[in-house]
C-alpha cells in the first residue's frame, strides 16, 4: 500500500513530542510493508482549517445566532465567539467558501489517485489543561478539520505518549466511503503494536470489583 505521510512543510506546526511518536508509528507502517510517500498537500492544513472555520461560523450563526445574542443566556465564551463571528460572513463570502471547499475536495481526490491512504498525526499538540485552551490560538483543529471539509474518512490509532506522558495518536485517512480499507490498515497496525492497551503511569484504571463493588 502507498501511504501519504505528513509533508515537511506541515511538520513545523506539530509539537516535537507528537512528531517523535508519529515518526515511530510511520516506521511501524513501513515495517509492515507499506510504502511511505511524501508529497505536498494541494490545500494546506491551515487553509482547510480557515475554510472549515468560516463555514461552521456562518452555519452556526444561521442556526443559533438568535440564541447566542440573548443577554439572559450564558454560553461558553469560546463557543459564543465562534458562533457570533458568523455575523460578518455574508452570502457572497459564504458562496466563496463553498466554492473553495469544492475546489479543495476535487484537488485532494486528484492527489490521491495513486495513494491508498494518508497517515497524519491526529492532533498537532498533546492534551493541555482546559484553562490553557484558546480556540483562536491553540491548534486544536489543524489536523482534524481537513478530513471533514474534504469528505474524507479517518480512524485514530494510539501510537505512544508525548514528553508530558499524554497519549498521542495517528490518523489513517482515506477517501470517502473507504472505511473498510482504513480499518484494515488500523487493524494491521494494532497486530504489531500494543499502544492501544497501554496507559501513562498513574492512569491505571481501578479494579472494577473495587470501584463498583461486587454482587452478594
Amino acid at each position: 500500500m502507498r501511504i501519504w505521510v505528513l509533508p515537511q512543510a506541515e511538520r513545523a506546526h506539530v509539537a516535537p513530542g507528537v512528531l517523535k511518536a508519529y515518526d515511530l508509528g510511520l516506521e511501524q507502517l513501513a515495517a509492515l510493508g507499506m510504502q511511505l510517500v511524501e508529497q505536498p498537500l494541494p490545500t494546506s492544513l491551515e487553509q482547510c482549517m480557515r475554510i472549515a472555520g468560516g463555514l461552521m461560523s456562518a452555519e452556526g450563526y444561521a442556526s443559533l445566532g438568535s440564541l447566542f445574542e440573548r443577554d439572559d443566556l450564558r454560553f461558553d465564551p469560546h463557543v459564543q465567539r465562534r458562533v457570533l463571528s458568523g455575523r460578518a460572513i455574508d452570502a457572497a463570502l459564504y458562496i466563496q467558501l463553498q466554492n473553495q471547499r469544492r475546489a479543495a475536495r476535487h484537488a485532494m481526490q486528484e492527489a490521491m489517485t495513486n495513494i491508498d491512504a494518508c497517515a497524519f498525526p491526529t492532533n498537532a499538540i498533546g492534551s493541555v489543561p482546559l484553562d490553557e485552551v484558546d480556540e483562536y490560538g491553540t491548534p486544536l483543529a489543524l489536523l482534524g478539520r481537513f478530513a471533514n471539509l474534504l469528505n474524507l474518512c479517518s480512524v485514530a490509532l494510539p501510537i505512544g505518549f508525548d514528553e508530558k506522558c499524554m497519549p498521542v495518536s495517528m490518523q489513517i485517512v482515506g477517501r470517502a466511503f473507504a472505511e473498510p480499507l482504513i480499518l484494515r490498515i488500523g487493524h494491521a497496525y494494532q497486530q504489531v503494536s500494543d499502544w492501544h492497551r497501554q496507559r501513562p503511569a498513574g492512569w491505571e484504571l481501578a479494579d472494577t470489583s473495587e470501584a463498583w463493588g461486587t454482587s452478594a
